[in-house]
C-alpha cells in the first residue's frame, strides 16, 4: 500500500549516504515483483494444467506451490523476518495442511478468502499495539520526508495526536477493507463455477487494492496532517 508519504527518498533525506534509501527502493521493487508473482503465477499455473486435462483439484494443488516458493525467495533475498512475515509464513503453513488434507476444490479456493480475512484482522489487531501496522509499513519510506524536518517519527508520534490518528484510521481502512474483501471471496469460492474462481480472485485483488489506495489517498489529503505546525512533505526530484 502507499499513502502520500511513500514516494522515493529525496537526496539528503533519511538514509542518504548510508545506503538505507537504495536498499528500501530495491526491497520495494522486489516486494512488488513478488506480489505480482503471487497473483499471476498461481492463476497461470491453474489454467495451464487445466488445459492439459488435469482435474480441478490437482491443478489447484499445483498452483498453490507458487506462493510458498515466493515466500521462501523473499526470505532469502530480504534476509529478515518481521512480525507480518512470520504471520504470512504461518498462513502458508496452514495452506499446506489444507492442501494435503482437502479433497474438495472449493475448500482450496476458499483459502484466498481466509488469508485475506486473517490479514485484515491482523491489521485491526495492531490498533492495540504500540504502533498500528500501516505506520510500520510506511515508516521506512516516509520517515525523514514527512513531518518536521530532522525529526524522527517516534518523536512526531509522541507530539501530535493527529499524526497518531492518521495512521490508526488508515489501518482501519485497510483492515476493514480486507475483511470485506475476504467475505466476497468466500462467497465466490462456494457459489461460482470452480474454473471461474481463480481468475475472479486475481481481478478482485487488483480492484480492491486500487479502491483501498484511492480511499487512503483521499483521507490522507483531507486529514490536515500537512497543515500541522512545522510539517512538510519532501518529494524526490525526478530526473
Amino acid at each position: 500500500m502507499a499513502t502520500e508519504p511513500t514516494t522515493d527518498a529525496e537526496p539528503g533525506g533519511a538514509g542518504a549516504g548510508t545506503g538505507e534509501a537504495p536498499r528500501s527502493r530495491a526491497g520495494g521493487a522486489f516486494t512488488i515483483i513478488i506480489a505480482i508473482a503471487d497473483i499471476v503465477v498461481p492463476i497461470a499455473l491453474y489454467y495451464v494444467f487445466r488445459a492439459f486435462g488435469f482435474p480441478e483439484l490437482d491443478s489447484l494443488l499445483i498452483s498453490s506451490v507458487a506462493p510458498i516458493v515466493s515466500f521462501v525467495a523473499q526470505g532469502l533475498v530480504m534476509r529478515r523476518l518481521d512480525g507480518f512475515a512470520i504471520f504470512i509464513g504461518a498462513v502458508l503453513a496452514l495452506n499446506i495442511a489444507v492442501a494435503l488434507t482437502s479433497a474438495d476444490p472449493r475448500t482450496l479456493l476458499a483459502r484466498d478468502g481466509w488469508i485475506t480475512g486473517l490479514a485484515g484482522l491482523f491489521f485491526l489487531a495492531t490498533l492495540w499495539a504500540k504502533r498500528p501496522f500501516v505506520f510500520s509499513i510506511v515508516r521506512p519510506l516516509g520517515e525523514g520526508r514527512l513531518g518536521p524536518p530532522g525529526e524522527d517519527w517516534d518523536s512526531v508520534w509522541d507530539r501530535f495526536a493527529l499524526f497518531r490518528r492518521v495512521w490508526r484510521v488508515l489501518t482501519v481502512i485497510w483492515g476493514v477493507g480486507l475483511v470485506v474483501d475476504a467475505v466476497i471471496r468466500l462467497v465466490f469460492a462456494y457459489t461460482l463455477p470452480v474454473d471461474i474462481v481463480p481468475a475472479s480472485n486475481g481481478i478482485q485483488y487488483v480492484i480492491v487494492y486500487a479502491l483501498l489506495q484511492v480511499m487512503s489517498q483521499v483521507y490522507f489529503k483531507r486529514s490536515g496532517l500537512l497543515q500541522l505546525p512545522g510539517f512538510s512533505f519532501t518529494r524526490r526530484k525526478t530526473l
